[in-house]
């Protein structure tokens, strides 16, 4: 079978952003591809000018684009399923309809699937931007992929979950095979937890899917528009992380697996130090605090990196944060922090 790909783009209210997501790609689409890549848009019954906005794309774009609007608002993760619900292709890769694929990015996804057409799920990396994308955003030194210098293709679903798992929260960097993502059962309990497509993912990864990690950047992120942030605010985006890993986790490997363990480390390594971080430096309310402590130690008093990092951390004030770093920072020779 010829390789071919969908890139699935749910999208609710998003028309502006939703016109430069799809010119990103527009503007890489070669004649080689027309067979080979199409569009598959899933609205959440928008109301705003999201259908013209596609039209307009279908009439001049090289590439098919199959559009299906919902009757009413599904919530994400129906719209995620209904997205990939759509394509009939080989390969999907999901796009949120709020960022844009980077220049040369749609061959490099092409070229990779090509060259590596055993590995059932690709995690690539991604720039940061602005909210209007005018400056790029250095990401910090504890990125993600810190010590992922190269492309590689993890030896086991440990390995994988060890070092990429929390790239699976994000998914306009996520590159799967649609017949594995299809035959995954069990996953509607996930639906309304905003990570249903987790649950996919592990439960592939369980089946024996291989998992490569790829360093090029193929999409830019838009910072200052995480629409979860913006309906549940600064706990509620927190919870989404702390109860879908884990819920999820323990539904796919078992409670306290050695799998599970190895998710729930991953986030307290990534995701949750970045978050304490950010409630100490954003001048959030004491109360607020408490309250992440208290889900914190509610789903992590089990482990051992809780307490030793994201515990202190938590209690500390974050005036006294803020005067250690500077302190720190100016003490330290800026060639020794690289």
């Amino acid at each position: 079978m010829s390789l071919t790909l969908s890139i699935c783009i749910p999208t609710y209210n998003r028309a502006p952003f939703l016109d430069e997501a799809i010119g990103s790609i527009a503007s890489q689409v070669c004649d080689d591809m027309t067979g080979v890549l199409e569009l598959c848009i899933s609205d959440n019954a928008s109301t705003d000018e999201t259908g013209h906005i596609v039209e307009r794309w279908r009439r001049c774009l090289k590439i098919p684009i199959h559009y299906s609007r919902n009757e009413r608002n599904l919530g994400a993760d129906a719209n995620y399923l209904r997205c990939v619900e759509m394509a009939e292709t080989e390969f999907c890769w999901f796009l949120g309809s709020d960022d844009r694929v980077e220049q040369g990015g749609v061959r490099k996804v092409l070229d990779l699937l090509a060259l590596y057409r055993q590995v059932a799920i690709f995690v690539f990396s991604r720039h940061d931007y602005s909210y209007d994308f005018s400056h790029y955003i250095p990401q910090p030194k504890d990125s993600l992929y810190d010590k992922l210098r190269q492309a590689h293709v993890f030896k086991d679903t440990r390995e994988a979950l060890k070092n990429v798992v929390d790239a699976f929260g994000y998914l306009s960097i996520l590159v799967f095979k649609k017949d594995l993502w299809d035959s995954v059962e069990g996953y509607e309990p996930f639906v309304g937890s905003a990570y249903v497509h987790v649950h996919k993912f592990l439960t592939m990864m369980k089946n024996g899917a291989q998992v490569m990690f790829v360093r090029e950047a193929v999409v830019g992120w838009r910072s200052g528009n995480d629409s979860f942030s913006e309906e549940l605010k600064t706990f509620g985006r927190i919870r989404i992380d702390v109860e879908g890993f884990d819920r999820i986790g323990t539904a796919v490997f078992g409670d306290f697996s050695p799998e599970h363990r190895d998710i729930v480390n991953r986030i307290l390594q990534i995701q949750a130090r970045r978050w304490v971080y950010h409630i100490k430096y954003s001048a959030t309310t004491v109360a607020l605090q408490w309250k992440v402590l208290l889900l914190y130690i509610r789903y992590y008093w089990r482990f051992c990196r809780f307490w030793g990092t994201i515990f202190p951390l938590l209690l500390v004030p974050g005036s006294l944060m803020s005067f250690a770093k500077k302190t720190f920072r100016s003490i330290i020779p800026k060639k020794a922090l690289i």
